[in-house]
């Protein structure tokens, strides 16, 4: 039995649920430090793995993994280093990740010449035998963490974020300006066959039980009336939402823009710097359908109530400084900017209804997709629909979306 094996099989006994893909050998890493670190000579030492994510996934395996090595640099050194490994299922393949981490990131980052920006961990190396496979920088290890998903992100963790998406959408656009081609696979199509087949049926029964307990609160008896009316045509008018004007700002977006895809870095416990991360559902459309999706997944309630205006206008005049800074002179309006996230609020209520009870609750096996009897479903999305914060925002949000006429 190689080394490498031996490794494998002491991390499962401490570690039941850990199984190691056959193929995540010795010379994977070789090849993957080969090619992440620009180094000859590589020989891997030890590999330990340990569990790299905490919520349970139904498309990926993620692996944090230490690796001692030697390489040639004036001499023989040695190192170690940490890295993220995901696994993605055959049957769930997603090519926007690969031209993401291969091909979309370091060319925004290229961009900006003068400063050194980086929008995701660096892609070390990536397999496509016998699975999807990307090895990256393990950001924890540098000091990066997430945010409080429960209680959700404060005004200073919020402006931080919507400084670098505002900056990442800027990117997008003059990227897209220069190399059109590289941002057509990115339509908005696949954003609406995602929603309408793979959540319709989830988002439904969700909307059902959302109906239920606000139907008694005081106030809220016609808008559950509404929610009802919504299922017969809600594939509809979320295609429609998602569509994009002829007219209309087009960015790259995140695709799935809350508070556990980012890792925040910090200095002495302030937020100085971000990272986004899982950037498989990456479409070319509106920016306000992430900041619509970021509205109503991520920030506190007095976020939201308080300071929603001025993240916008904040947004804007990073958007702007960012564009100008890469001399790209076509540069939209505030006015503009704001149309956009309001003709996006229909899709800040399905991220509310469909993906905020998730994001908000406190337990990690909050997967519906992941069960099987109706019943411990139904419990489960009752749980998550009940929490505190989650009762707090219902009360505020589905008022003012009420207001807007998103719901007529």
């Amino acid at each position: 039995m190689s080394k490498f094996r031996s490794v494998a099989k002491i991390a499962a006994t401490f570690k039941s649920e850990l199984v190691v893909p056959d193929h995540l050998t010795t010379e994977f890493f070789q090849l993957a430090l080969q090619n992440g670190l620009s180094l000859d000579d590589v020989a891997v030492e030890e590999i330990l793995f340990s569990v790299g994510a905490t919520v349970r996934e139904n498309s990926s395996d993620i692996f944090r993994v230490v690796v001692n090595f030697t390489y040639s640099s004036n001499g023989k050194q040695s190192k170690e280093i940490s890295l993220i490994v995901k696994t993605i299922k055959s049957d769930t393949s997603n090519k926007n990740e690969l031209l993401m981490n291969r091909d979309i990131i370091p060319q925004l980052n290229k961009l900006w010449t003068n400063e050194e920006i980086n929008f995701a961990p660096k892609c070390f190396y990536i397999s496509s035998d016998p699975v999807p496979t990307y090895v990256f920088e393990d950001l924890i290890s540098s000091g990066f963490r997430l945010g409080d998903h429960v209680g959700g992100l404060n005004e200073e963790h919020s402006r931080i974020l919507i400084r670098k998406i505002a900056q990442f959408h800027a990117t997008t656009m003059v990227l897209a300006d220069k190399e059109p081609e590289l941002l057509k696979p990115f339509s908005n199509l696949s954003l609406t066959n995602d929603i309408t087949n793979a959540n319709n049926k989830n988002y439904i029964e969700n909307l059902d039980e959302l109906a239920d307990i606000i139907e008694p609160w005081l106030g809220y008896g016609e808008i559950s009336d509404k929610l009802r009316d919504i299922e017969q045509n809600f594939s509809s008018r979320i295609s429609k939402c998602v569509e994009n004007r002829p007219d209309g700002i087009k960015v790259l977006n995140h695709g799935d823009l809350w508070i556990n895809n980012v890792l925040f870095k910090y200095e002495k416990d302030t937020p100085k710097d971000l990272s986004f991360i899982d950037l498989q559902m990456s479409y070319h459309g509106s920016p306000g359908l992430d900041l619509n999706f970021f509205f109503n997944t991520s920030v506190q309630l007095s976020v939201l109530k308080d300071k929603r205006t001025s993240l916008e206008e904040e947004y804007y005049n990073q958007l702007q400084m960012s564009l100008k800074k890469l001399d790209f002179d076509k540069i939209p309006t505030l006015k503009a900017i704001q149309q956009e996230i309001l003709d996006k609020e229909f899709y800040g209520f399905w991220a509310m209804v469909q993906s905020f009870p998730m994001t908000s609750f406190s337990r990690d096996d909050t997967n519906i997709e992941l069960y099987n009897d109706m019943n411990e479903i139904h419990l489960k999305r009752k749980m998550m629909f009940s929490s505190n914060r989650m009762t707090d925002t219902l009360k505020y949000s589905l008022l003012r979306f009420d207001e807007l006429g998103i719901f007529n």
